[in-house]
């Protein structure tokens, strides 16, 4: 076992999912890579959406970069 990122104490399972170190805490969650967005202009109507505008075409909208 190795040593708790936070504190130093020996014993911290980084092994196992969502582990929690038992003197200080610390716990290193599980968690999962959302996939990536990007806001959307529609120039029919002025909406800004992150997966494009509901009511038009995809033709009338253009990708905003950030």
């Amino acid at each position: 076992m190795a040593r708790c990122p936070n504190c130093g104490k020996p014993g911290y399972d980084e092994e196992k999912k969502d582990y929690e170190c038992r003197e200080c805490g610390y716990h290193n969650p599980n968690l999962t890579e959302l996939p990536p967005v990007q806001m959307t202009f529609c120039e029919a109507c002025g909406c800004h959406y992150t997966n494009g505008c509901p009511q038009h075409d995809t033709s009338v909208q253009k990708k905003i970069k950030l």
